[in-house]
């Protein structure tokens, strides 16, 4: 069994015994954390390049799907005592796609393509502390640590005056940690930001930082949607990179 097959049996395993253990009850400014979902999504991304034989503002695209699951709930479980921290887990798919045209800076004509498609099976956790303010317009403020690691791997394509290359490259693992926080407005509606870095094992991987901002709306306790965008500022190949999209969450308890 090679190691990407490893890798998804292990985070289905503890994903599994997670989920058996949490506890998932509704309470009052719940939000994205504290509760139990999946997560599918996807948006598309402008990436500008340093290099200026790159083609700039590249669209791409990206994809996800995710299992959030409560360990441990503010005055719930085994925090009864303690309503003010709590614990998530979730496992995340990503995907994403890419196409770069490379120009001849004489004859100002596309000679090489890089296509990609990136992969990547990430488990993580998020620690969060919940204030209860018991204002009208904010319900509660959740600041959050964020913290995951995984596997990615890479396919694509290479195209150099018309010949064509393909293959596997830079398959590595993964790690990125932060924090953020999560407003609660409502029963239905709020709005979450976080700010991480991204590194990975493989030293022809470049270090780089994100930020994003998220609106959810929870049309009822089964289906919430949310928009948001990210700003990736860059590393040593990117100037700077952005991504909007959509998500849809199903939420489920017992």
């Amino acid at each position: 069994m090679n190691i990407k097959k490893t890798f998804l049996v292990s985070v289905s395993a503890i994903l599994m015994a997670a989920s058996a253990f949490a506890y998932s009850k509704k309470q009052e400014g719940e939000a994205n954390l504290g509760r139990m979902y999946v997560e599918l999504g996807g948006g598309a991304s402008f990436t500008d390049m340093k290099d200026p034989t790159h083609d700039s503002n590249q669209v791409g695209a990206v994809a996800n799907a995710l299992f959030n699951v409560p360990i441990f709930k503010p005055g719930v479980n085994t925090l009864e005592d303690i309503d003010w921290l709590g614990l998530d887990m979730f496992v995340n798919l990503g995907y994403g796609y890419l196409d770069i045209d490379y120009y001849d800076e004489d004859e100002g004509d596309p000679d090489a393509n890089i296509r990609n498609n990136q992969f990547d099976v990430t488990a993580g956790l998020k620690p969060y502390l919940c204030f209860k303010t018991g204002w009208s317009f904010i319900q509660a403020i959740k600041p959050f640590a964020y913290g995951s690691c995984g596997y990615q791997w890479n396919t694509g394509s290479l195209r150099i005056n018309g010949e064509k290359f393909s293959g596997d490259f830079l398959n590595t693992f993964v790690y990125n940690y932060g924090g953020g926080v999560e407003i609660v407005f409502n029963e239905g509606f709020s709005l979450s930001g976080k700010y991480l870095w991204h590194s990975a094992s493989d030293r022809d991987f470049s270090t780089y930082r994100t930020v994003d901002a998220e609106l959810t709306y929870w049309a009822n306790s089964i289906v919430a949607f949310s928009v948001f965008g990210e700003w990736n500022f860059g590393n040593d190949s990117i100037k700077h990179a952005k991504t909007f999209g959509l998500k849809v969450r199903f939420g489920f308890g017992r």
